[in-house]
Protein backbone atom coordinates (compact mmCIF):
# COMPACT_ATOMS: atom_id res chain seq x y z
CA UNK A 1 0.00 0.00 0.00
CA UNK A 2 1.31 3.65 -0.94
CA UNK A 3 2.00 5.70 1.86
CA UNK A 4 -0.25 9.18 2.09
CA UNK A 5 3.11 10.88 1.53
CA UNK A 6 3.70 8.84 -1.59
CA UNK A 7 0.73 9.89 -2.25
CA UNK A 8 0.56 13.58 -2.00
CA UNK A 9 4.15 13.50 -3.87
CA UNK A 10 2.50 12.05 -6.84
CA UNK A 11 -0.04 14.53 -7.14
CA UNK A 12 2.21 17.16 -7.09
CA UNK A 13 3.58 16.73 -10.73
CA UNK A 14 1.82 18.90 -12.89
CA UNK A 15 1.00 16.52 -15.26
CA UNK A 16 -1.01 15.00 -12.22
CA UNK A 17 -5.20 14.64 -13.26
CA UNK A 18 -8.20 13.53 -11.64
CA UNK A 19 -7.86 10.15 -13.80
CA UNK A 20 -4.40 9.78 -11.99
CA UNK A 21 -5.81 10.24 -8.83
CA UNK A 22 -9.14 8.45 -9.07
CA UNK A 23 -6.63 5.47 -10.41
CA UNK A 24 -4.63 5.44 -6.93
CA UNK A 25 -7.52 5.70 -5.12
CA UNK A 26 -8.95 2.40 -6.83
CA UNK A 27 -5.26 0.85 -6.86
CA UNK A 28 -5.77 1.65 -2.90
CA UNK A 29 -9.73 0.65 -2.24
CA UNK A 30 -8.67 -2.30 -4.17
CA UNK A 31 -6.08 -3.19 -1.55
CA UNK A 32 -7.79 -2.21 1.18
CA UNK A 33 -10.68 -4.40 0.00
CA UNK A 34 -8.40 -7.88 -0.20
CA UNK A 35 -5.96 -7.44 2.31
CA UNK A 36 -8.24 -5.56 5.25
CA UNK A 37 -11.64 -6.77 3.98
CA UNK A 38 -13.29 -3.74 3.95
CA UNK A 39 -16.23 -3.15 1.86
CA UNK A 40 -15.52 -1.28 -0.97
CA UNK A 41 -17.44 1.79 -0.10
CA UNK A 42 -15.54 2.04 3.06
CA UNK A 43 -12.44 1.41 2.47
CA UNK A 44 -13.02 4.93 -0.21
CA UNK A 45 -14.23 6.95 2.74
CA UNK A 46 -11.48 6.00 4.89
CA UNK A 47 -8.85 6.62 1.97
CA UNK A 48 -10.23 9.99 0.59
CA UNK A 49 -10.62 11.40 4.30
CA UNK A 50 -6.69 10.09 5.23
CA UNK A 51 -5.84 11.98 1.82
CA UNK A 52 -7.85 15.58 2.99
CA UNK A 53 -6.55 15.44 6.78
CA UNK A 54 -3.32 14.57 5.67
CA UNK A 55 -3.03 17.38 2.91
CA UNK A 56 -4.41 20.11 5.12
CA UNK A 57 -0.41 20.07 6.84
CA UNK A 58 1.23 20.65 3.54
CA UNK A 59 1.40 24.33 2.30
CA UNK A 60 -1.98 25.87 0.54
CA UNK A 61 -1.15 25.44 -3.15
CA UNK A 62 -0.27 21.66 -2.55
CA UNK A 63 -3.28 21.07 -0.36
CA UNK A 64 -5.60 22.74 -2.52
CA UNK A 65 -4.49 20.71 -5.51
CA UNK A 66 -5.06 17.29 -3.11
CA UNK A 67 -8.43 18.28 -2.07
CA UNK A 68 -8.85 19.24 -6.30
CA UNK A 69 -7.78 16.38 -7.68
CA UNK A 70 -8.59 14.07 -5.09
CA UNK A 71 -11.97 15.57 -4.61
CA UNK A 72 -11.51 15.31 -1.08
CA UNK A 73 -11.09 17.65 1.97
CA UNK A 74 -10.16 17.69 5.79
CA UNK A 75 -12.72 16.16 7.88
CA UNK A 76 -13.04 18.85 10.53
CA UNK A 77 -11.95 21.91 8.48
CA UNK A 78 -13.11 21.36 5.09
CA UNK A 79 -10.78 22.83 2.04
CA UNK A 80 -9.54 25.37 4.40
CA UNK A 81 -5.91 25.26 6.41
CA UNK A 82 -6.16 24.05 9.76
CA UNK A 83 -6.10 26.78 12.28
CA UNK A 84 -2.12 27.36 13.19
CA UNK A 85 -2.75 26.24 16.76
CA UNK A 86 -3.56 22.79 15.93
CA UNK A 87 -0.56 22.41 13.47
CA UNK A 88 1.13 22.96 16.55
CA UNK A 89 -0.14 20.72 19.02
CA UNK A 90 -0.02 18.04 16.06
CA UNK A 91 4.11 18.99 15.75
CA UNK A 92 4.89 18.62 19.08
CA UNK A 93 2.93 15.31 19.46
CA UNK A 94 4.83 13.99 16.44
CA UNK A 95 8.00 15.28 17.83
CA UNK A 96 7.41 13.86 21.64
CA UNK A 97 6.40 10.25 20.04
CA UNK A 98 9.90 10.54 17.74
CA UNK A 99 11.47 11.06 20.85
CA UNK A 100 10.08 8.45 22.74
CA UNK A 101 10.04 5.93 20.35
CA UNK A 102 14.29 6.46 19.02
Amino acid sequence: MRSLTHLIMLSRAEDFTQANAEALIKEQVDEMVSVLHYEPSEARRIMLDNIGYYAAYYPDAIRDKVYQMFDTQHPKWGKTAPPPTDIDIHWIQARLYKERNK
